[in-house]
């Protein structure tokens, strides 16, 4: 296995990210390695990219901000950061995505940054977090600013000790129905809440 996040230093510069809209990580043997390149030739914003091992560890993909879509097949990630790809999934997408790292430790899937939410550019994840109860090492998860809005019941807190899910300005967004439901139950910091 290879370490997921120096693999991704070493094989695409900072300076080659801007542009890149698809990223794909596969085991070598699903794709040749002749398909590989003519696919690439063909779409330059499109890296897929055939592993002869796994990747594993934290890799974090904020620095690919036109990052539009991301397969990353059989992989072993157990801290995934995707807080600047805010093109990622245009359209509307579940935590269901996630159901395959069962070995995550990190999920950082919000929007920070509230002059980027009032422009309309912020992660477009929504749905529920009973999609990702079976990611029992969950320690961290970031939702700010999503349409992410049940499924309290269902997140797996055992392990969880870092969990934000703020509107950070972008007060219609649906995670503000997970406040109100806590706040049913336990008293939340209201401002201090961190968004």
């Amino acid at each position: 296995m290879v370490i997921a996040q120096t693999w991704l230093d070493r094989n695409i510069p900072l300076n080659q990210r801007n542009n890149i809209e698809e990223l794909h990580v596969f085991p070598s043997e699903i794709e040749s390695d002749e398909a590989h390149h003519i696919l690439y030739q063909n779409r330059p914003n499109r890296h897929y990219i055939p592993l002869a091992s796994s990747l594993t560890g934290k890799l974090n993909l904020s620095t690919f901000p036109r990052l539009r879509t991301l397969n990353i097949n059989k992989q072993f990630i157990n801290r995934l950061v995707l807080t600047n790809c805010n093109r990622l999934r245009i359209v509307a997408k579940d935590l269901s995505e996630f159901n395959r790292f069962r070995k995550l430790t990190s999920l950082f899937l919000g929007t920070e940054r509230p002059e980027r939410i009032n422009q309309g550019v912020y992660n477009r994840w929504n749905g529920s977090l009973s999609n990702i109860s079976n990611l029992t090492k969950l320690e961290e998860l970031d939702i700010n600013a999503t349409d992410v809005n049940d499924g309290l019941i269902d997140l797996p807190t055992r392990k969880l000790r870092h969990f934000t899910f703020g509107d950070c300005g972008r007060t219609e967004a649906e995670v503000n129905r997970l406040k109100d439901t806590l706040s049913n139950y336990i008293e939340l910091e209201g401002e201090e809440l961190e968004k």
